[in-house]
């Protein structure tokens, strides 16, 4: 706290002592009276202890209460990706489809990925294995995946989202 804004708050300070003071003793005057008006005959010692014990509790709850920071019960902000379960397989495709189109250099991760989907789906929807009938494979197929799978291996080629997802789409059309 700087020295400014100490001396800023000496006044409003004091002056919320001097309230407290005055509201506490009026609170023991009127125990006091109370209680002798009542024939209880009180110890105005004990008396007094207790009217300040009481008012340093209400004092303590006031400052705390003064000082607590409101809680925020906002929702958190929503994830930008739906959460597709806990499959590692998913989160992983997604990353590397990201990184197909955002890194600066091209890396080929969704290759070996790609192929063995197509590979998968031309023998469960088909009944051929690419590379025993490569000729019925590359009917099936077309040239969109045939050029995807004939690129070599170690020239990663770099993807616009919309060549990612007609290959994508291709795929999923086996």
């Amino acid at each position: 706290m700087s020295r400014t804004s100490a001396t800023a708050n000496a006044p409003s300070q004091a002056r919320r002592w001097v309230k407290r003071a005055i509201v506490t003793t009026l609170a023991f005057a009127a125990v006091f009276a109370l209680g002798t008006w009542l024939q209880m005959h009180p110890n105005p010692v004990a008396l007094a202890g207790l009217v300040l014990a009481i008012a340093a509790i209400v004092w303590f709850c006031a400052d705390v209460w003064v000082q607590s920071v409101p809680l925020d019960w906002s929702p958190p902000e929503p994830e930008p990706f739906s959460s597709r379960g806990a499959d590692v397989r998913v989160g992983m495709l997604r990353r590397r489809l990201g990184d197909a189109i955002a890194e600066p250099r091209p890396r080929d991760g969704l290759r070996p990925i790609f192929t063995a989907v197509i590979d998968e789906r031309l023998a469960a929807n088909h009944g051929i294995d690419r590379r025993t009938d490569p000729e019925r494979a590359r009917a099936v197929l077309g040239e969109q995946l045939c050029a995807y799978l004939d690129h070599p291996p170690g020239k990663p080629m770099r993807y616009t989202r919309r060549q990612l997802d007609a290959l994508i789409t291709r795929i999923e059309d086996l």
